[in-house]
């Protein structure tokens, strides 16, 4: 996952919430930052104008920027 990608958070079932995340599955965003130094955590802008810092296995690409 890059920036500018599509996203589409998912929660599968038996997966803890991520502290603080009040998304439901199926909400878009773009990622617009890559956090340096961490295991895979991006930074969402969501579709609503909200914004939260998740990793990866919350995200699922919908299309990706070229």
């Amino acid at each position: 996952m890059k920036v500018g990608d599509l996203v589409r958070y998912i929660n599968p079932p038996g997966w803890a919430l991520p502290f603080g995340t009040r998304r439901t599955s199926g909400s878009l965003g773009v990622i617009v930052m890559a956090i340096r130094g961490t295991a895979g955590y991006r930074k969402v802008i969501w579709n609503d104008g909200g914004w939260s810092t998740l990793e990866e296995k919350y995200l699922e690409i919908v299309s990706e920027s070229r």
